[in-house]
């Protein structure tokens, strides 16, 4: 069975900490597929800072790539 491919609109509080969950694969058939933000350059970077080489997507462009968006 393939992963649940998540997409993330938003790198909030919530949005970190699902992005950070995701990406270590702390929930077994689920994977980070693409991320949205606001501010890219910050996003990019948290991104960096956690490893996570996902695309930064638009939110429209992410349902080409994930099966949900959160």
């Amino acid at each position: 069975m393939e992963p649940l491919k998540v997409g993330i609109a938003g790198l909030g509080t919530i949005g970190r900490a699902m992005a950070r969950k995701l990406h270590a694969g702390a929930l077994p058939g689920v994977e980070l597929a693409a991320v949205c933000a606001r501010d890219y350059a910050k996003a990019r970077a948290f991104l960096n800072e956690i490893g996570c080489s996902e695309p930064m997507l638009t939110v429209e462009a992410m349902t080409d790539v994930a099966d949900l968006v959160v």
